[in-house]
């Protein structure tokens, strides 16, 4: 009787030990894969004339970033994107985090629809398991609210274990003088 006492509890101890090991082993497969951002630089989304660029508005000068993104989950749990952003930067130094906007007017449409950017006004963003998702985000930023030269802009997040991940988006020449730029015609993964 001892003896079958003990070979069940031994054999409850193996199958604990077996459960254990099987769900480490499952949590390392399913966070095997990558997430990769892609971006593009394109034009805002209710109206094609403005591109990426710095426009004269009421007095003030402002920079307008209208951008793409796709990002793209591998894994098999899902990812999370926290507070997308832009900032500017001088020389590696951080000058100012440009504005995210939400939503604005659609001025071209005779209601006044509201054009959302982000994930229904929202910068941050749930990736689903083995999916992609694309977002439309619009950055702005007026020299009234920063005086300071800036020579790039750089893409700003928080991942998933809420570390901040830093990558460059475009150099600029001339802080702060009307001009626009390129968009893309391709996408661009972000490294």
């Amino acid at each position: 009787m001892y003896n079958q006492i003990i070979l069940i509890c031994v054999g409850a101890l193996i199958s604990i030990f077996a459960t254990v090991i099987s769900k480490f082993v499952d949590s390392c497969i399913n966070k095997q894969g990558d997430v990769i951002i892609y971006r593009k630089l394109v034009y805002k989304k209710n109206n094609i004339k403005k591109l990426i660029g710095i426009y004269s508005q009421d007095n003030d000068y402002i920079l307008v970033i209208p951008l793409w993104i796709e990002i793209q989950n591998t894994k098999k749990v899902p990812i999370i994107i926290r507070d997308f952003s832009l900032a500017l930067y001088k020389n590696g130094k951080r000058i100012k985090k440009m504005k995210q906007v939400n939503y604005q007017k659609d001025n071209e449409s005779e209601d006044g629809t509201e054009v959302y950017y982000g994930d229904n006004g929202r910068y941050s963003f749930l990736i689903s398991p083995e999916s992609i998702r694309s977002f439309d985000l619009l950055f702005v930023l007026k020299k009234s609210e920063c005086s300071s030269d800036f020579d790039e802009v750089k893409i700003v997040y928080y991942n998933q274990k809420n570390k901040m991940t830093i990558k460059n988006l475009k150099k600029i020449e001339d802080s702060w003088s009307i001009k626009q730029f390129e968009i893309d015609e391709d996408w661009v993964e972000i490294y």
